[in-house]
């Protein structure tokens, strides 16, 4: 009896100690797409288009007068994702040419929404649920030679949640980094850069995660001169960056 006490005292304090599981699972599939951008110095920039690409919609935009090709990045979707909350997950795959451009003809802020098509759990509503984010794109001036660009992720949340059903649990959608799949870089680790060489085109992965830390899913600051126009964006992608005429 003793012997039979103790064993249930110790199962007890292990279950005490162990860290605490979720039930939620989400499967679905996702839909990255830009939404408008701000031109170089506020003015009229006609060396900047959201297109399609892949059979997808407003998923692929290129920017600068070219020299040789322009700049470009492409969101392609994920058809299928099944996922726990707080786990990582791919939501989108991204394949970006760094090309040849003129000095001061990129537009600098890119505004993008991840949109997420829930089939599990079924009662999400609204579904889709649509994230918006910052990216930041560092391009620096080949002086002396070509060096590479950058891509970071953001620390920052979307400004928008969503809960499951009558459960007052609130989620959102964080980005957590890049995973290369193509490039110097292929294989490596998560990070938040992504390197991108020149006149080379790269891919990788985008890795977030579904998570009930929405204390910083605070609403995100617009567009410069985008904004005032009347638009109300959902988040911004920031493209600090010189382009440049190269030899």
């Amino acid at each position: 009896m003793k012997i039979g006490r103790k064993l249930a005292g110790l199962g007890l304090l292990a279950m005490l100690a162990a860290p605490l599981a979720t039930a939620d699972t989400f499967q679905g599939s996702t839909h990255a797409e830009f939404t408008a951008y701000s031109p170089a110095n506020g003015l009229t920039n006609p060396w900047t288009h959201i297109g399609d690409a892949n059979g997808e919609l407003h998923n692929l935009i290129t920017t600068g007068q070219p020299v040789s090709l322009p700049n470009s990045l492409e969101m392609d979707k994920v058809a299928h994702f099944d996922t726990d909350a707080g786990a990582s997950f791919v939501v989108s795959h991204l394949t970006y040419h760094n090309g040849q451009t003129q000095a001061d003809t990129s537009a600098t802020d890119l505004a993008i929404t991840i949109a997420l098509t829930f089939d599990a759990p079924p009662d999400i509503s609204p579904n889709p649920q649509t994230f918006s984010f910052t990216y930041h794109l560092d391009l620096t001036p080949n002086n002396g030679g070509p060096v590479d660009d950058t891509l970071t992720v953001p620390s920052v949340f979307p400004g928008s949640t969503f809960t499951i059903g009558s459960d007052p649990t609130e989620y959102t959608l964080k980005l957590l980094g890049f995973k290369p799949t193509s490039g110097p870089n292929a294989g490596g680790p998560l990070t938040d850069t992504f390197k991108l060489p020149e006149d080379q085109t790269v891919t990788a992965d985008l890795y977030a995660t579904i998570t009930t830390e929405v204390a910083a899913a605070q609403g995100v600051a617009p567009i410069p001169g985008v904004a005032s126009a009347g638009l109300a964006l959902l988040g911004v992608v920031s493209m600090g960056k010189r382009f440049r005429r190269r030899a």
